[in-house]
């Protein structure tokens, strides 16, 4: 009998530790003026640092997309651009998404959104920025280190055998030809186009408006309102809030978000590849 007791006394004290536990969670959530149990919600995403990957951040995204209780998505872009490749495929999925007119995607600007990170915001329903954001810097680039005379100072020559003359061009271990050179710059001069007309697609500019500001320069969130690179000026809060209400969502949405896994291994191997490598990038 005594044995029957203590355990109910157990059972008993289990069950009060999880009731006065709910209780108080339900009053947290119920301060904050947040749902418990589900509720609809503003998903963001991070797009921070340097773009040399786009899987991370289209798988996120497809993520939302399908979750039902997401109803709208904000790209918080803190970037400064990156390689041309990883910057289209994010943009065109964030385009993709916003086509389709079932889940409304914001762009937040925060330190630094220039260059390709501008590029991926272009592809959102609406453009919010800092007034101090630096943004703009609407250009190509592609950066080519050359050794070759450091090579030569501790005696090394590299001598480099293609099939075809532009086999090797950008080598790291010699000049550029003039006809190198000029190829190089119809590669870029042609993205550069791309990227001219996504922003004349989505923001309504005209060639001819474009060509005054799309030269390399960058811009304060206040001139980028100005010349109509982006909607309205404010911080995270007010892009979750016009999120929430292009969507429909009543009272206060539920905020959910993932923290991006850093490994500094693929970091130092990433970083080695690219500095070693020709880059054509969006910065």
């Amino acid at each position: 009998m005594k044995k029957f007791l203590a355990g109910c006394g157990i059972i008993f004290a289990v069950c009060l530790i999880v009731l006065v536990l709910l209780i108080v969670s339900v009053f947290i959530f119920a301060t904050q003026d947040r749902p418990l149990f589900g509720g609809e919600e503003v998903a963001i995403v991070n797009i921070t640092g340097e773009i040399y990957q786009s899987k991370p951040v289209i798988d996120l995204l497809h993520r939302y997309e399908k979750r039902p209780r997401v109803k709208a998505i904000v790209l918080r872009i803190d970037s400064p651009g990156g390689s041309v490749a990883s910057t289209q495929e994010i943009y065109e999925e964030v385009n993709k998404i916003r086509e389709k007119g079932e889940k409304p995607i914001i762009a937040s600007l925060g330190n630094v959104a220039a260059s390709g990170g501008y590029y991926i915001a272009c592809g959102a329903e609406k453009i919010v920025a800092n007034p101090a954001t630096l943004t703009g810097s609407i250009g190509v680039l592609i950066n080519i280190l050359n050794v070759e005379e450091l090579l030569s100072k501790i005696g090394i020559n590299v001598k480099t055998i293609t099939s075809v003359d532009y086999k090797d061009i950008g080598s790291t271990t010699r000049e550029l030809t003039p006809d190198e050179e000029k190829l190089l710059i119809e590669v870029i001069d042609n993205i550069h186009s791309q990227f001219l007309r996504v922003i004349e697609e989505r923001r309504g500019l005209t060639p001819e408006e474009l060509t005054l500001i799309a030269d390399g320069r960058i811009f304060t969130g206040e001139q980028a309102l100005e010349y109509q690179l982006v909607d309205e000026l404010g911080n995270l809060d007010d892009a979750i809030e016009i999120a929430a209400d292009v969507s429909g969502i009543k009272g206060e949405p539920r905020i959910i978000t993932e923290r991006k896994k850093f490994s500094l291994l693929q970091f130092i191997l990433g970083s080695t590849q690219l500095k070693l490598s020709p880059s054509i990038l969006i910065q």
